[in-house]
């Protein structure tokens, strides 16, 4: 009997950001490897907030079973924080070894998923931001905004970092997007007593078949130079 990966996401396409795009290419690319094996053992199925009829076609003929979640529940008015990802087909899927949901975004949806519908499973999470540095360089400093507009922005600023914190720490294995997102989750899960999950990097747009990765200095740092996004990009 094949074993199922199940993913949970907020979008199939990336009309809405990078974060779609990792987790899209993610399953595509798990679903191709496990097609090519002579003994196809590995099923891939995607429950998404928005989706459309070509999006499910499209991922069908890549070997992805994508489904539109039928009722959502959120923490956040703007959606962003997706709590719980339904849809009828949990309690017919089979062997799900796997549940995994991305940061903050279905992150929270993942644990609630695999609590009520598949204990068993493993749980993964994507960590791709450092709240800790994101947030700083947002639109609010402690002298262009009011005593309380910097007091909430601290606030949830705290709230943010507590919310990647709890995901992580919760999860049984936390992928990193890149090194130093890697030495940032490691470091802060080592200062927490208890069980910490397995943390292992990944490299999105990576090919190891194409070139041997060369070897890196320990702590490497990348400049990168353009225009600032626009205000509230990334709230």
């Amino acid at each position: 009997m094949s074993k199922t990966l199940l993913f949970l996401i907020d979008s199939w396409s990336s009309m809405s950001g990078g974060i779609q795009t990792v987790n899209r290419e993610l399953c595509l690319s798990i679903a191709q490897l496990a097609g090519a094996a002579a003994d196809r053992e590995i099923d891939v199925i995607c429950i998404a907030k928005d989706c459309s009829p070509e999006d499910v076609d499209d991922a069908s003929r890549a070997g992805v079973v994508l489904r539109r979640a039928e009722s959502v529940r959120s923490s956040r008015a703007d959606g962003r924080v997706l709590e719980m990802l339904f849809h009828s087909s949990l309690h017919t899927m089979l062997e799900v070894i796997c549940v995994v949901g991305h940061s903050k975004f279905t992150g929270l949806a993942a644990q609630n998923v695999r609590a009520h519908h598949f204990p068993s499973a493993k749980l993964v999470t994507m960590y791709h931001m450092d709240v800790d540095e994101t947030e700083g360089l947002k639109d609010a400093s402690e002298e262009s905004a009011s005593a309380a507009e910097y007091s909430h922005f601290l606030a949830e600023w705290e709230s943010r970092f507590k919310l990647e914190f709890e995901i992580a720490s919760r999860a049984d294995f936390v992928f990193a997007v890149g090194p130093r997102l890697m030495r940032s989750i490691t470091s802060a899960l080592a200062a927490e007593t208890g069980r910490s999950p397995v943390v292992r990097e990944l490299l999105c747009g990576v090919d190891d078949a194409l070139e041997a990765r060369r070897s890196v200095p320990e702590r490497p740092t990348f400049l990168f130079i353009g225009c600032r996004p626009p205000k509230g990009k990334g709230s």
